[in-house]
């Protein structure tokens, strides 16, 4: 009987410690460190930013998304928007919205990442998260790392078709988005602690301007 007990607690606690724990991996190509800050000449334009990632298996559910700000006021509202490449080659004239969410410009003209929680948003194969908003001829919001190698995974343009998505390189400014994605998913993965009791258990139309931060 006392035998019998001791076995089924020792095989609740290895059940616990082996539940599945949320995995998780951070979708970036820019090193961490914003050269520029780039805008539009167009008043009004509402133009978009982004970048294309590669789904991983396992953390293919986008949780947040984090995004460097360029020289523009905090405060500002914009969209961020994550759509799928149907057909995996990497450019988004074909994209297919999967989510939006509204968000409030932070920490503007700084090296710090914005975070904004967004809800859980399955991605398989290629697909693409970028910025949405209005531009003003004083505003530069788009953060970009110029350090090499150049992706070449940036792009853009407008989403009403008015100027066709392009890669940033195209327009003279080669570089990598500050603009990542947080991706989770669940696996049986154990924690530190499960191996310690496991073990002692068991033993051109589109103009651009730039602008460096002061």
């Amino acid at each position: 009987m006392r035998l019998a007990t001791i076995f089924a607690s020792f095989c609740m606690v290895v059940s616990l410690m082996l539940s599945p724990v949320r995995a998780s991996t951070i979708y970036q190509i820019d090193d961490g460190i914003g050269d520029e800050s780039i805008g539009v000449t167009t008043p009004g334009l509402s133009w978009t930013w982004m970048n294309s990632f590669n789904a991983v298996g396992g953390q293919d559910q986008i949780t947040s998304v984090s995004i460097m700000w360029g020289q523009v006021s905090d405060g500002l509202a914009a969209l961020v928007k994550i759509w799928d490449d149907p057909n995996n080659d990497g450019n988004p004239n074909d994209r297919v919205l999967l989510n939006t969410l509204e968000v409030v410009i932070s920490n503007a003209n700084t090296d710090v990442f914005s975070l904004y929680d967004i809800a859980d948003t399955l991605v398989s194969g290629s697909f693409f998260v970028g910025v949405e908003m209005a531009s003003d001829s004083n505003m530069y919001p788009a953060r970009i790392d110029f350090t090499l190698p150049h992706q070449q995974r940036s792009w853009v343009g407008t989403l009403d078709g008015q100027i066709a998505m392009n890669l940033i390189d195209n327009y003279g400014y080669a570089g990598n988005w500050m603009i990542r994605a947080n991706g989770a998913g669940t696996a049986p993965v154990p924690e530190p602690s499960t191996f310690l009791l496991l073990g002692s258990g068991l033993l051109g139309l589109f103009a651009f301007r730039r602008s460096t931060r002061a």
